[in-house]
This record gives structure tokens, C-alpha cells and sequence, in this order.
């Protein structure tokens, strides 16, 4: 739902031709097999944090833990460890050249650390960032959101614009 609607952002978004495109992540690359490493782009969490490299660990360690655990998932065992407040690496049990693919479901969006609960639920009312956030949650398949303004007046940059001038989802 947090893909659809614009909410969430993962570290990759599939491109126009199904190859993985940058999120999130604005680079990253393959050091041997079963390790990769992602760049981050500058970004902001709706609630005012800024994203960094452990907010992407977090999330990611959430999704693992998961029960059940998320279908794109489920056949790989990884870890994930923050360098610096820019650089994630992943390292996998088995060699996984589609992690990048895997990355851009919308089941992998990073939420800021106060989106995850004690016991392993995700809220993302104010904690994605897309340009629409939301505000309500009815049950698990229906949401209020409502469009917000990229900081400094930039315009938005995300999959949900690319190729665009200006970001249909975010109009004045």
C-alpha cells in the first residue's frame, strides 16, 4: 500500500524497463557476491528526521523479523549494517545478484524508527517519505493521504516522478 500511494520510499524503485532505479539509494554496487552497498541520496522522514544508513538497517531488520516474513523476502537470509550515516552494506547468506530488485517492492520502504512498535507492527502515519503522507489508516487496505511540500522548495524526485518535469502526485 505505502508504494501506491506514495508514502514510503525503498532503497530502489523498479525503472521503466524492470532493471532497478535509484530511491533511496542514490548508487550502489556489488562488492563480491553476497555483499552489496548502497549510497544514500539526501532525504527527510514526514515526521522531520533525516534519513540515514541506520534508518535504512532498522527497517530492514523489521522486514526480516517479520511474521510472516514478506514474500520477496522469504528466500534470502541477509544482514544489513550501517558504515556511516551514508552507507548501508548487505551482506548475504547465498549470492544474490536481484537484492537491488528485491529492494524496490514496496514491502522493503524505509520508515523512520518511531514507525515500528514493540511488538514488530509498522505505522507509517507521518513516518515515510514520498510527497503524499498519511494521515488515516482504516483496517489494512485503506488510507487518507494528503499531499505534502518537498523542504527547501525543491521539487520532488522520486519513482513516482521520474521522467517527469514536475511530480504529478505533489500539484499545487
Amino acid at each position: 500500500m505505502l508504494g501506491k500511494l506514495a508514502v514510503g520510499e525503498g532503497l530502489t524503485v523498479l525503472g521503466k524497463n524492470g532493471a532497478a532505479a535509484p530511491a533511496l539509494a542514490k548508487s550502489w554496487k556489488q562488492n563480491s557476491p553476497t555483499t552489496w552497498t548502497f549510497e544514500w541520496r539526501k532525504a527527510t522522514f514526514q515526521d522531520g528526521t533525516p534519513v540515514a544508513a541506520e534508518s535504512a538497517v532498522n527497517a530492514l531488520d523489521h522486514a526480516d523479523a517479520a511474521m510472516p516474513k514478506p514474500r520477496v523476502l522469504s528466500d534470502v537470509t541477509f544482514t544489513a549494517k550501517d558504515d556511516d550515516a551514508d552507507t548501508v552494506t548487505i551482506n548475504t547468506k547465498a549470492a544474490d545478484p536481484v537484492l537491488p530488485l528485491r529492494l524496490a517492492s514496496p514491502v522493503s520502504a524505509i520508515l523512520s524508527k518511531k514507525a515500528y512498535a514493540k511488538d514488530g507492527t509498522a505505522n507509517p502515519i507521518g513516518t515515510g517519505t514520498g510527497p503524499l503522507r498519511t494521515t488515516k489508516l482504516t483496517g489494512t487496505c485503506k488510507a487518507a493521504p494528503q499531499r505534502r511540500r518537498p523542504a527547501g522548495g525543491r521539487r520532488w524526485r522520486g519513482p513516482w516522478c521520474t521522467g517527469r518535469s514536475r511530480c504529478p502526485l505533489a500539484r499545487r
